[in-house]
């Protein structure tokens, strides 16, 4: 056994929801994972939300549902069709309320590829039609996160990554460069919303 497969045994080890088959292609089906009970995953559930909270994150409201209607809102490709089921309309009068471009928008809604109980974080990759800008540019980012993309531990969420370009976030963005006082969005959106989908 080579050093790789040591590891990647000793990880698969570990809790129900962070265990992925290494042969699989990742995250394109997330039903390779055990199944878990459903008092599992509401555990890890509650425990994703709090840890988001603690980090400056929140879980999306009814009243936050406007901002993806917002024309001021970039919602990439990927996500589109989820979006417009959120909101009870269909995709093309989601995407046909003239939208701003990028760069102008005040809202960025992105689909996330896996989520983190243990550090409430997120893992947003990049590929063929999933740019991703709209998690970076926008001063509030909205993630829809399917549930069963809930993993318990990065670990776990490690043997799920692409091979795609992979960022993962972990609350609003930050910084204390400047006399030590933190500041949210200087280098990135200072509001993060996440949804169940």
């Amino acid at each position: 056994m080579d050093d790789r497969s040591a590891i990647l045994n000793s990880l698969l080890a570990g809790g129900c929801n962070d265990t992925f088959a290494p042969e699989s292609e990742p995250l394109e089906d997330a039903s390779q994972r055990e199944a878990c009970t459903a008092s599992d995953s509401l555990e890890l559930r509650s425990r994703f939300e709090a840890t988001l909270a603690a980090l400056g994150g929140r879980m999306g409201t009814t009243e936050d549902l406007a901002l993806l209607k917002s024309p001021d809102a970039w919602i990439e490709a990927d996500c589109l069709g989820t979006a417009a089921r959120l909101l009870g309309v269909t995709p093309e009068e989601l995407d046909g309320q003239g939208r701003t471009d990028l760069w102008s928008a005040s809202v960025g809604v992105t689909l996330a590829d896996l989520a983190i109980a243990e550090t409430g974080s997120l893992l947003i990759s990049a590929g063929p039609g999933k740019r991703r800008l709209a998690s970076l540019a926008p001063p509030v980012h909205i993630v829809l996160v399917p549930e069963r993309r809930l993993v318990e531990t990065l670990e776990g969420a490690v043997l799920g990554m692409s091979d795609r370009t992979t960022v993962i976030v972990t609350g609003p963005s930050r910084t204390a460069d400047i006399e030590g006082i933190l500041i949210r969005g200087v280098h990135g959106p200072g509001e993060l919303i996440v949804f169940w989908v």
